[in-house]
């Protein structure tokens, strides 16, 4: 027995659609259809080109480590700056642009710093993270983010790296 005698036997009756209510369904659905395919075109992640700067901040250091103070950056500019693909603000740059807001040449550049930096320096997105510790381990996450809009860019999660005395610590700051 299909659903429409069963229906019927127990008495219960769907009126049929007219014809224009049909098509207005039809339309509606095209039109949802094309908004929701404009959204995912209109907000595609934008990708940084050679000609585009790169601002590295600070990673906010909440491990507990004084050694990581400024140190996870540099290694990070180190490791990054070896890319062709990629173009960094020189430190003297930025210093000078601080120096132009009035703010020290050597305060720490965290997301909001460094978010108000991008337009002085020309620079099409920043870099920003934090280190965090968690028992014998520390997990360092890092984002992109665009200048413009501050949208995300590129997030790598929190990856765990196992650390310990001295030796373990200086191995991790300079892996690749």
């Amino acid at each position: 027995m299909d659903t429409g005698e069963k229906r019927r036997k127990l008495g219960l009756s769907i009126p049929a659609l007219p014809m224009k209510t049909k098509l207005l369904f039809a339309a509606a659905s095209v039109a949802i259809a094309a908004l929701c395919v404009g959204y995912r075109s209109w907000h595609r992640p934008v990708a940084l080109t050679s000609e585009d700067y790169l601002l590295v901040g600070d990673l906010a250091n909440d491990s507990g480590e004084k050694d990581f103070d400024g140190s996870i950056r540099e290694a990070l500019r180190i490791s990054l700056a070896q890319s062709p693909l990629l173009n960094l603000l020189s430190e003297e740059k930025t210093r000078t642009v601080l120096r132009k807001m009035g703010k020290p040449a050597g305060q720490r550049l965290d997301s909001t710093l460094a978010a108000a930096l991008c337009g002085p320096l020309g620079a099409r997105a920043y870099l920003t993270g934090k280190i965090s510790r968690a028992g014998e381990s520390y997990s360092v996450e890092l984002q992109v983010l665009h200048c413009a809009d501050n949208a995300r860019m590129a997030r790598r999660p929190p990856c765990r790296v196992r650390g310990g005395a001295g030796g373990s610590r200086r191995a991790f700051l300079l892996r690749p």
